[in-house]
């Protein structure tokens, strides 16, 4: 097998007629399974992905193409992709650092699955807004769990029930106390 080197620059094409060599931006036109169609700078070409991960390319990414045009083309590169990457393993997938990871998304971070679990040390959530929808919540603190807010608001719709063994509330202003009946002792 006869072997050339070539030095790359932005678009490179070498030799001439049905044996041009060409790398350098291509654009998808259309994508099925692992072949892609594509617009070269000479014309269309078909190629098949040779990503080292799993994307899948959407009309008009811009990728990067390698190979013969009328030949063996692979796309070996995404330089602007809106397509989607997804990693999908039978098994259990393990991520792991040595120092900190970093999970970050520009639209947003979804997280779905049948049970999930956090473990750790310390955990501190920092946001603008948070709202919860669940069936049922239970917590157990084996120390203080304490509030610091602006205002407080609490809304039961059937039985409220609170047991301490000392409770002590404290108003700068009036308290009102609105029922049927009030019964103390």
């Amino acid at each position: 097998m006869e072997t050339e080197a070539l030095e790359l620059g932005t678009a490179l094409t070498v030799g001439t007629g049905t044996h041009c060599t060409y790398c350098g931006p291509a654009v998808v036109l259309g994508a099925a399974q692992s072949s892609l169609r594509l617009r070269l700078p000479g014309g269309e070409a078909s190629a098949q992905l040779a990503l080292a991960y799993p994307y899948q390319p959407q009309p008009d990414d811009l990728v990067l193409a390698l190979g013969v045009a009328n030949g063996d083309m692979y796309v070996v590169g995404v330089l602007q992709g809106k397509g989607s990457t997804r990693l999908r393993v039978e098994g259990d997938l393990y991520l792991e650092a040595g120092g900190h990871l970093h999970l970050h998304g520009h639209a947003g971070v979804n997280l779905r699955g049948q049970r999930l679990s956090l473990t750790a040390d310390r955990y501190e959530l920092s946001a603008r807004s948070v709202t919860e929808r669940v069936g049922n919540v239970y917590r157990w603190a084996s120390g203080v769990i304490m509030t610091l807010a602006a205002r407080t608001r609490t809304v039961v719709d059937q039985h409220a029930t609170l047991v301490a063994g000392r409770i002590v509330q404290k108003a700068k202003q009036d308290v009102v106390i609105d029922g049927e009946r009030i019964r103390l002792g």
